[in-house]
């Protein structure tokens, strides 16, 4: 049964020449309209409507990008999405007045390994009474002392989130400024899930962290509070 109180967000932008097409993203995000326990609110927009690349674009000097072993996929394009994330569950959460528990899922979860419908929605009955924000990550705590901005910190998958509605402007807030101060300082931008850490690192949000990989244990080794 549909519950009120949470509220899956989601989105797209097409990248033109990305490694994976737009109608493969659009085939893998018709999936999601088989989740039953949650409503699923997607966004879809250019990529010049992203904040990170508006950022971008009025900046008076060019801004670099980390590309790590990839370069294809990860291009500033691709940075400007992942980074778009936030916003897009602040714009969800509005739209959804009376969703307590706001939870993110990519666009092209179902690419994953073993990844279905029924273990996501398993995952959000349990996560209606979520009080913080719950991040499945790789990597242990002590890695956060080194994040690189050439590579991705996988402290956090990125693939999933979920946030009471309480912490999220916050988040979402947190996420622009640190952004902003990198461009300011290093005039870099890197991935989302290495500003979540730089993010975490601060300990000014209730930031909970759960093991998971990228794969199917990002949902079933949730656990609410």
């Amino acid at each position: 049964m549909m519950s009120n109180n949470i509220l899956v967000v989601t989105g797209f932008v097409p990248i033109p020449d990305h490694p994976r097409t737009a109608s493969k993203y659009l085939e893998l995000g018709r999936n999601l309209a088989e989740i039953k326990n949650a409503p699923v609110q997607i966004f879809q927009q250019s990529l010049d409507t992203t904040w990170l690349h508006k950022r971008i674009a009025n900046h008076p000097f060019p801004i670099t990008h980390a590309v790590a072993d990839n370069p294809a996929k990860n291009t500033i394009a691709y940075h400007c999405v992942q980074h778009q994330k936030s916003t897009w569950m602040v714009e969800g959460a509005t739209l959804c007045p009376n969703a307590d528990v706001i939870v993110w899922i990519d666009y092209g979860i179902f690419h994953l390994p073993d990844v279905t419908v029924p273990m996501i929605d398993d995952m959000l009955t349990r996560a209606r009474t979520e009080t913080q924000i719950a991040i499945p990550g790789c990597w242990p705590s002590s890695s956060l002392e080194h994040i690189d901005l050439s590579y991705p910190c996988w402290r956090f998958c990125g693939g999933t989130l979920i946030c009471h509605r309480d912490h999220l402007a916050r988040f979402d807030q947190m996420i622009r400024k640190d952004v902003e101060n990198r461009i300011h300082r290093t005039r870099h931008v890197s991935w989302e899930v290495n500003t979540w850490a730089r993010i975490e690192a601060l300990r000014a949000l209730p930031i909970r962290w759960y093991a998971a990989d990228h794969n199917h244990t990002m949902f079933t080794r949730y656990e609410s509070t």
